[in-house]
């Protein structure tokens, strides 16, 4: 479980951002399994990726910070030590889940945990049409107090770093990814579901690259 106290940095510098939530995920595609952690603060909405998230494919990427503007702030330590930042800007959160791609069956299923300190979330299905294939896909989703446009879109930024699930970006950040089966053309297959949120503390330090 991701609940050990942490910092991103061994010699901090300024002040601190601190986030108190880790959203985690259990993936598990053809050839891979693992897991993802993705911080949060609650009262700003701010998400931070750190390698928890994107695993090694961010070289140099100490953390991502993403806002509910869609703005993302990459924070890089290079090959000496020099630490500096660069920012990106997504593209705009969707207003409503595609009902012409999305179909609800009416079945529901609970996820997460109740004994972290945050109660289980009841999802609802849907059913995914493809157009002119034969894959298939089944989600479940739930409307949450939280907006996750920035993990949705974070697959999309023009940098090589990628987290592991690659979430659908055609759905409302208002919609909490709980579940997903997939089979895809050449017998490749998606296991993916939402394990729990829980308390922590995860600390980062803005000012040491420039902030």
């Amino acid at each position: 479980m991701f609940q050990n106290p942490a910092t991103s940095q061994a010699s901090p510098s300024g002040k601190a951002e601190i986030f108190t939530e880790v959203w985690v995920w259990h993936f598990q595609h053809s050839s891979d399994s693992g897991a993802i952690a993705v911080y949060r603060q609650p009262g700003s909405g701010n998400w931070l990726f750190t390698s928890e998230a994107y695993g090694t494919s961010g070289e140099m990427i100490d953390w991502i910070l993403a806002k509910p503007n869609g703005s993302y702030t990459l924070a890089y330590t290079d090959e000496h030590g020099k630490k500096s930042a660069a920012a990106y800007q997504s593209a705009n959160d969707l207003p409503a889940l595609p009902d012409t791609v999305y179909q609800a069956t009416g079945i529901t299923k609970l996820f997460g945990r109740n004994d972290l300190g945050f109660p289980v979330i009841e999802g609802l299905q849907y059913k995914v049409q493809y157009q002119k294939t034969n894959d298939s896909s089944s989600l479940f989703l739930a409307r949450v107090n939280a907006d996750l446009s920035a993990i949705y879109n974070f697959n999309r930024l023009p940098v090589e770093v990628r987290l592991p699930i690659h979430f659908p970006n055609n759905i409302p950040g208002s919609f909490l990814y709980l579940q997903e089966h997939s089979r895809l053309s050449g017998g490749y297959q998606l296991n993916h579901s939402f394990q729990y949120i829980s308390e922590t503390i995860y600390e980062i330090y803005p000012a040491a690259y420039g902030l």
